[in-house]
């Protein structure tokens, strides 16, 4: 989803890389439509043919490219990409088309949009609309808060989730970044501008800001976005391992919100546990070494050879890519007192990284990991070693300076909830049980779980199911409503839908007759195992 962050980058190396040079030729979808409409051959955009281009500016989610007294001005919709030389301008993911929307032969590179909207203005209201506006872009460097502060004040009787997207207020604000800052901030979306203070106002402006800089800074570097998603998307909490609520509130109904009831109740004493300290800059920088890890090139246990960060395998031996963590569970597992060592000596090192910048030698810090490391017997197999999952055990196992080490448990009959249900506990515990009752089939190439999507493409299998390999280099493909549930009303096959509804049941999935509402029987079913 191109969102301010994305428009921006996108317009500062198209600055960079062809100001001043002159327009040759145009040519794409947008050219065509007006060349078979008129009988002159000719459409607007063959207005910038011998134009050199002077400035280009960014204004929220708009990039606004000025020659003379034209203006082209292209809207990225929801999947937009730019390209200069068919290279792509950054990291932003989305589908490619036949034809592009816009190609421009400039004196010196090929710039093309795809997926984009373009049309030709003057640029006199362009600029003044720039010159309006600039100071409440999300992405601005002159971002006044004091303006942004009384423009969402006045919005008395609209819920908050709107007024963030409402491009005259916040532009550059998308989905993904409301979603984040109104978890980071604590606030309900559903929640209207008079309900909250100005506490609660000021406090979703910083963390917009916030989120928004690691939004541009992921974008320039070419670093995936997602570990610093807590919500968007996400059916559990990062935080509170509580549902997370899926439904369309406000004008719109078109934009999904996400939320957590347990985490987003409009209360600021309640401390949030961000990975900030208070520093946009200590926010950005916590993380990365996630990224880096999980992003950077990896040794085959096997044969030692240095693969390339996206092989899944090794190029030499074919062997499966392991991390550390599956390598170290799995030698603890099995009873090995040097394996146990080392998965030991790894967490004394996550226990004590936190601590790395306030040491002043790399010998200082070694010394004092290998005395916390305490020396295990020839019967450590028979131990279980317990990791921390979160910051507070980090400093509590810290304080304590040894592993916490447990014998081993006897076998007990697992414990049913209310009703004779199975408790969450019970169900992680049993991945077998879990791996029966799901129906989504696994690559045979890859051995990994599928998606299932929907045909979105105009035709006779539209809105049909289907699975799909993760992988994009994979051709697996396997029709999915083979197996759903045939309609009694029709005699034909199910289609499956989401629940978004406010309630217990939000998120779940379920089978319905795939006609039009006018025309659908009341044939229902839950879709259980195609989570």
């Amino acid at each position: 989803m191109v969102e301010g962050p994305g428009c921006k980058l996108k317009g500062i190396k198209i600055k960079a890389k062809l100001l001043k040079q002159t327009v040759k030729d145009v040519s794409g979808n947008s050219v065509e439509k007006f060349t078979k409409r008129g009988s002159s051959g000719e459409s607007p955009f063959h207005q910038l043919i011998g134009r050199s281009l002077d400035d280009v500016q960014t204004l929220g989610k708009e990039l606004f490219m000025y020659f003379g007294d034209i203006c082209l001005r292209i809207h990225f919709l929801m999947s937009g990409q730019s390209f200069i030389n068919n290279q792509r301008v950054d990291s932003e993911t989305g589908g490619k088309t036949e034809t592009p929307t816009l190609e421009l032969q400039m004196s010196g590179d090929l710039l093309t949009f795809r997926n984009s909207a373009a049309e030709i203005r003057p640029s006199v209201p362009c600029r003044m609309k720039y010159e309006e506006l600039n100071n409440l872009d999300i992405c601005s460097p002159v971002f006044n808060f004091k303006r942004a502060f009384s423009l969402l004040r006045e919005q008395h009787d609209r819920l908050v989730c709107d007024v963030l997207l409402d491009q005259f207020i916040l532009p550059g604000v998308g989905n993904i970044i409301k979603n984040e800052a109104l978890f980071d901030s604590g606030i309900r979306p559903s929640s209207k501008i008079s309900e909250l203070k100005d506490e609660h106002i000021h406090h979703l402006l910083k963390m917009t800001r916030d989120f928004t800089e690691i939004f541009y800074r992921c974008r320039r570097d070419g670093k995936p976005l997602a570990p610093y998603y807590k919500i968007y998307g996400k059916r559990q909490c990062g935080q509170c391992e509580g549902r997370v609520i899926i439904c369309r509130l406000g004008d719109d109904s078109d934009r999904v919100t996400y939320y957590c009831e347990q985490c987003q109740t409009n209360d600021l004493s309640k401390q949030r546990k961000l990975p900030s300290k208070n520093s946009l800059l200590g926010w950005v920088k916590t993380g990365s070494d996630v990224i880096t890890s999980d992003h950077a090139a990896w040794t085959c246990t096997f044969c030692t050879l240095i693969n390339m960060p996206t092989s899944l395998s090794c190029s030499a031996c074919l062997n499966a890519k392991t991390s550390r963590k599956s390598s170290c569970s799995s030698s603890s597992a099995s009873g090995q007192s040097g394996n146990v060592s080392t998965c030991a000596l790894l967490s004394s090192n996550v226990q004590n990284v936190h601590k790395v910048n306030k040491r002043k030698s790399s010998d200082t810090y070694s010394s004092e990991v290998k005395t916390k490391v305490p020396k295990l017997e020839s019967d450590v197999g028979e131990a279980r070693v317990i990791y921390p999952h979160n910051l507070n055990q980090l400093q509590t196992s810290h304080q304590n300076q040894a592993l916490v080490l447990e014998p081993p448990q006897p076998n007990s009959q697992n414990k049913s909830g209310v009703n004779g249900k199975s408790t969450a506990a019970e169900k992680t515990s049993n991945p077998q049980k879990l791996e029966s009752d799901c129906k989504i089939p696994s690559c045979p190439t890859h051995q990994k779980k599928c998606s299932m999507k929907e045909v979105r493409k105009e035709g006779q299998n539209k809105g049909r199911w289907f699975f799909t390999c993760n992988v994009r280099t994979c051709n697996f493909f396997k029709w999915a409503d083979e197996q759903f549930p045939i309609c009694a009303g029709h005699g034909q096959p199910c289609t499956i839908r989401t629940v978004m509804k406010i309630g217990p049941n939000n998120g779940r999935r379920f089978f319905t007759c795939k006609l039009p509402k006018n025309k659908q029987c009341k044939f229902f079913e839950w879709a259980e195992g195609y989570d």
